[in-house]
């Protein structure tokens, strides 16, 4: 079973954080560190969290102004990309019914006589142009309520 607590851990914690070199320490800490795991992990772990803080102190954090026009620009990114993904998604869809649409009606523009093509191609293009239109609006439609519903669930704008 794994040991989940040291009574000596304080005392890792301690030397390590005092700066003491592992050639510095006790012996009797020493042999201890090295015959408990629970302890070499805490020494390990205090070690590391030290070398953090030592170059947290050495870093000086950046200016208030740049940090918050980094922050504008990424929400402006976002805000962005929200807008711009109904679009998208409403051009793919479009493509997709330009290329069912022409794979439907190439093969029956191809199997008419040359005489019926007066008779037949104003019969034919008439129920096209009508589910066309019917698209259009539905595409539209869809697009509205997708670009609405982004913009409810953000109270961010674009400012030019």
């Amino acid at each position: 079973m794994r040991q989940r607590t040291c009574e000596r851990a304080p005392s890792v914690i301690a030397a390590t954080r005092s700066g003491i070199s592992p050639a510095d320490l006790p012996a009797e800490l020493k042999d201890h560190i090295a015959a408990c795991a629970f302890c070499t992990e805490t020494k390990r772990i205090t070690q590391q969290f030290q070398h953090a803080a030592t170059i947290a102190a050495q870093t000086p954090p950046p200016p208030a102004h740049l940090v918050w026009q980094k922050m504008r620009a990424q929400r402006q990114r976002q805000a962005l990309r929200r807008a711009t993904q109904c679009v998208t998604v409403m051009s793919i869809l479009a493509a997709l019914y330009a290329v069912v649409l022409t794979a439907w009606y190439l093969p029956q523009l191809w199997h008419m006589q040359p005489s019926q093509n007066s008779t037949s191609l104003s019969a034919l293009s008439s129920g096209t142009v009508f589910v066309g239109v019917l698209t259009a609006i539905l595409a539209v439609f869809l697009g509205s309520c997708c670009l609405a519903f982004l913009g409810s669930r953000t109270n961010f704008r674009l400012h030019s």
